[in-house]
């Protein structure tokens, strides 16, 4: 555990009866516990996204539908995003945890009923909905736990690799899709990989929900710095600070 004295709050306003000027901030070595179980959420969560994309025509063969039925598994991802993102802010910022802990789980739900389904085209479709529902929080929930867990002077790196993995599990998918079906011909063996690789999935997601489960928590019993524990700023307050003013004026000019 790090202790230190924070400066950010020169730059910030907060209420009259706030008194945070000389407080003392907590970093735990935690933080790295909880971004560890996210970006194992945020790998195999991507796993879904492209996993049937280098081997469209093996996949259409397996689900006896034509290559644009299997693109729809992909366009599940962009159709619940689009529908579920904007609810997404306010379960994040009331309990990380069980919000992380919900996406997780319809994640690893989804792809145990990919795998279960077998050849069912219809039930893939619903396994990923669900992964795609629990997408939606992936996009923001590298700043709230940055946020809340970090220090200022580590919030890039925490949210760069937030961000990163999912990147990583898409380029994973397609690496391993790409070279797992190469060289195959015979039905037999397509159905037993592809079968094989949802297996491998589900396992990983699984895995990654208990990693949430055990991991991540909603905040630390002290905050990590001034703007952890910023409940309310008023904007025309913001206003009459002439930091801001430079910032916004810089900003408007780009």
């Amino acid at each position: 555990m790090l202790v230190y004295n924070s400066s950010f709050d020169e730059f910030m306003l907060k209420g009259k009866n706030d008194s945070t000027e000389n407080k003392t901030y907590k970093v735990y070595k935690q933080r790295w516990l909880v971004l560890l179980a996210f970006c194992a959420f945020t790998f195999c969560n991507a796993l879904g996204f492209v996993q049937y994309t280098p081997i469209l025509n093996l996949a259409a063969s397996y689900y006896d539908v034509d290559e644009n039925g299997v693109a729809w598994f992909s366009i599940c991802y962009y159709i619940t995003y689009f529908l579920f993102a904007p609810f997404s802010i306010k379960p994040l910022d009331m309990r990380l945890d069980l919000t992380l802990f919900l996406a997780s789980f319809l994640t690893s739900l989804g792809q145990w009923i990919i795998y279960l389904a077998h050849q069912n085209y219809a039930l893939a479709i619903i396994g990923f909905v669900l992964i795609g529902i629990g997408q939606i929080f992936i996009l923001a929930a590298p700043a709230y736990i940055s946020d809340r867990w970090f220090p200022v002077h580590e919030r890039t790196v925490s949210t760069c690799l937030g961000s990163f993995l999912n990147l990583v599990g898409l380029n994973f998918s397609i690496f391993y899709s790409s070279i797992t079906f190469e060289e195959l011909s015979e039905a037999d063996d397509i159905i037993k990989e592809i079968d094989y690789m949802n297996l491998l999935y589900s396992i990983m997601n699984t895995v990654a929900f208990i990693m949430c489960l055990l991991m991540i928590k909603n905040k630390p019993p002290s905050p990590p710095s001034f703007s952890a524990v910023i409940i309310y700023v008023n904007y025309f307050g913001f206003r009459k600070n002439v930091n801001y003013e430079i910032i916004q004026k810089s900003f408007q000019k780009f």
